[in-house]
């Protein structure tokens, strides 16, 4: 990773794609591995907050739309990624 002109952090290509014969498999497989932790954690927060927003719901969907019991309070928290380095 290498700081852009603005001082943001740019990641290289994939090693594996600069080659004459790239390997896409293994690169789209690293960039999964690296992804999908950190995107299952937003997809359960929408979840979350959408349990919220349904007419029909599990208990549990009940009780933690209880948490969120004003659209104020699911507005305050649809936009942040606070839960993430929970």
């Amino acid at each position: 990773m290498t700081p852009s002109a603005a001082g943001h952090t740019v990641t290289s290509p994939d090693p594996s794609l600069t080659r004459a014969r790239p390997d896409v498999p293994a690169a789209l497989q690293r960039y999964e591995a690296a992804r999908l932790p950190e995107n299952t954690l937003i997809i359960e927060r929408a979840r979350h907050l959408g349990a919220y927003l349904q007419a029909t719901q599990t208990q549990e969907e009940r009780t933690r739309a209880g948490l969120h019991s004003t659209d104020g309070a699911v507005i305050a928290e649809t936009a942040v990624l606070d839960f993430l380095r929970a």
